[in-house]
């Protein structure tokens, strides 16, 4: 029987959630948050009256009660601010240690107008410009966007931009203009940002959630029903964030709202006979008061039970983003020992635990979670090769027990049309190597590639698995300097149309007379995944990639390669294995003084194009130089600036024609 991806990867994210252990101390900030038998740690932002962080605090300043009573503080940590570049280009996948911040934009388009969302659209393309930085991670949600897979939480600017380009506005059908619509799809996204680590955090954007009759006789009506129906939904949503310690950020889309009738709104009587004064227009105006400031209550509630912020009556969407995304700075760690009992079960029901915590210096306010449930971390269980490997492939991480390093370009055959092309550098560390009756070390491998459409539904029949066996042979010193060098693979990845992707991949060390746990046509499931196995070792690398439409007016670019200049890498071919070259393209990896030869493959030109090659450093230009654009094939060099700081670069081809344009982008190591 073949289960969908999400039920696979919901049964081992819960499995791997469980599986981590436990940390005696808050300095360990992979798992900001902690909630357990013997520690209990929440997150606390203090600000001054002007709304200003204030740091230098020591946990004498603090008092804590649970359930009403003075806990005793026996953890404390103070976090600055990270002052990183914002993101340009691309850049390499995290590992869940490097994560710092995850964000859920979740935009409630059900009662948005559209020029309230066009306005968030320009606001969401200057925070994902401006705002991501190294380690956070980002996904897109939608009440009527459906369920396709920009909900993927990535690090890549590129797709963030691509899901946010993604957006369009039409207007919701009746049915799902119901405000209960949304309880189920913000669970889903506290879900998915549950067994993230991190500071995370759930962006509301939306234009009110309330109830909107349409007869003015049911004025009375909306007050029952906001509190019958939609105070409990919030504060259902709030345990499950508290739960899953996420802070929720409300932003009204409206602005400045005009609270009275206007020519158009839908008057019975039509535009023209829209009362402007006398008592008509008192009553109209009051109903629109009393409805707007109502539906600004959920949102409201969501940010005060959980530590986040709302806004509303501002025309800076923009900034209201920059303040929910800088408000996961600087806070400070709390944590005690919740006492005997604190996570036992009532019967049936998890307890919950309600929280406040003071700031004894005067003139400071602080803001925190609410409470907590009493739900502990679970014990260690077995996950199945197919469980972790199906997981990886989802995953926002790279999983290292195998270092993976990913290039991934868009190219195009005349003949099988549009594919991505795989370059893959495997580090010998993490795989086990045994000798065979010829004295050469050999490993067997377990490869499963993905590439994922991200305008549509996960395609689990589109995984492709193969077995792969490396070897090195020789004297011991050639068999020592091949594995310290690792192994470089191909692989090419046909995509049935253009547009763009995620390219997945996933290596697993396995023992020889093994088969794969995911065949080229369908799911190969373990005997018995309960059974004791040896340790899982695997790696994972995943990268944005945007397949050109070669029907659009535009240049079409394909992907970049780089190498060393006067070094030519060895032709290889589909699923072949080589050992790494100088200036190898598939690691990308120079010094100072270095002259790297980049090439791209221009798959469509257009008349009067225009290119230029970039070079940026942390996001600052370095070097720009023209490009010539004859023929097809785009090449030139690069000098390495001999003293260039060493850290990842980006070079970049951007090619414009009349109104349109087209770039790619990659990165790569100066190293010393």
């Amino acid at each position: 029987m073949r289960y969908p991806i999400w039920v696979v990867l919901a049964v081992a994210a819960a499995a791997l959630s469980v599986a981590q252990p436990k940390s005696p101390a808050v300095e360990t900030l992979s798992q900001p948050l902690h909630f357990d038998v013997d520690l209990v740690q929440v997150d606390a932002v203090v600000t001054d009256a002007r709304g200003a962080r204030v740091a230098g605090l020591q946990s004498s300043d603090f008092q804590v009660f649970q359930d009403g009573k003075r806990q005793t503080i026996t953890h404390f940590l103070y976090v600055p601010a990270a002052h990183t570049a914002a993101l340009k280009g691309t850049f390499r996948q995290p590992t869940r240690e490097q994560a710092r911040r995850a964000f859920v934009v979740y935009v409630d388009d059900r009662v948005m107008s559209f020029a309230d969302f066009v306005a968030v659209r320009r606001a969401l393309r200057r925070f994902v410009d401006e705002e991501l930085q190294p380690g956070d991670l980002c996904a897109f949600y939608r009440t009527c966007g459906g369920p396709g897979a920009w909900r993927h939480f990535s690090s890549d600017p590129r797709q963030a931009r691509a899901a946010v380009d993604h957006l369009t506005w039409l207007p919701a059908p009746p049915i799902l203009r119901d405000p209960l619509r949304i309880q189920q799809q913000l669970s889903g996204a506290l879900r998915a940002l549950a067994v993230l680590p991190g500071r995370k955090s759930l962006v509301l954007v939306n234009s009110g959630v309330a109830f909107h009759p349409q007869d003015r006789s049911l004025q009375g009506a909306l007050f029952d029903r906001t509190a019958l129906v939609l105070f409990p939904m919030a504060r259902h949503l709030a345990d499950e964030a508290n739960r899953a310690s996420v802070a929720i950020y409300g932003i009204d889309a409206r602005g400045l709202a005009v609270l009275g009738p206007m020519a158009v709104d839908n008057w019975p009587l039509g535009p023209d006979n829209v009362p402007r004064s006398g008592p008509e227009f008192a009553e109209l105006t009051l109903g629109e008061q009393i409805r707007y400031n109502a539906s600004q209550t959920v949102p409201e509630m969501l940010a005060g039970m959980t530590g986040g912020l709302a806004f509303h009556d501002t025309n800076d969407l923009y900034g209201a983003l920059h303040r929910a995304a800088d408000d996961q700075h600087e806070y400070y760690l709390l944590g005690w020992n919740p006492g005997d009992g604190a996570f036992d079960l009532k019967g049936r029901e998890v307890k919950y635990h309600s929280l406040r915590i003071r700031v004894r210096r005067p003139g400071l306010r602080v803001r925190s979670r609410a409470g907590y449930f009493g739900v502990p971390q679970g014990e260690p269980s077995h996950v199945s090769a197919r469980s972790r490997v199906l997981f990886a492939l989802e995953s926002p991480f790279r999983e290292e027990d195998i270092p993976v390093d990913l290039t991934a370009t868009a190219q195009n055959s005349a003949e099988s049309g549009p594919y991505i092309e795989c370059l893959l550098h495997l580090s010998s560390e993490g795989i086990d190597f045994v000798r065979d009756d010829n004295g050469c070390s050999v490993a067997h491998l377990d490869v499963a590639l993905l590439p994922q459409r991200l305008d549509a539904d996960v395609d689990i029949s589109r995984v492709h698995g193969q077995l792969a066996t490396l070897q090195a042979c020789g004297t011991p010193a050639a068999v020592d300097s091949t594995l310290r060098r690792g192994f470089v693979f191909t692989a090419r990845q046909k995509v049935p149309a253009p547009g763009p992707y995620l390219m997945h991949v996933v290596v697993r060390n396995i023992e020889a007379g093994e088969g794969p746990v995911i065949g080229p046509k369908e799911l190969v499931t373990d005997s018995d995944p309960n059974a004791p196995k040896h340790p899982v070792h695997l790696g994972s690398a995943s990268q944005f990639v945007n397949i050109p439409d070669l029907r659009g007016s535009g240049p079409a670019l394909a992907g970049i390669a780089l190498g060393l200049e006067g070094a030519a890498p060895p032709a290889m071919g589909d699923g072949t294995w080589r050992r790494p070259v100088p200036g190898d393209p598939a690691i990308r990896e120079f010094h100072p003084g270095d002259v790297i030869a980049w090439r791209a493959a221009l798959l469509k030109p257009a008349s009067s194009s225009e290119g230029q090659m970039r070079v940026l450093y942390e996001g600052a230009p370095v070097y720009s130089q023209p490009i010539q654009l004859p023929g097809d094939n785009l090449h030139g060099s690069y000098r390495i600036d001999p003293n260039a700081p060493p850290g990842e670069y980006l070079l970049g081809i951007v090619l414009t024609a009349k109104k349109t344009s087209t770039d790619q982008w990659i990165n790569f190591q100066v190293v010393r």
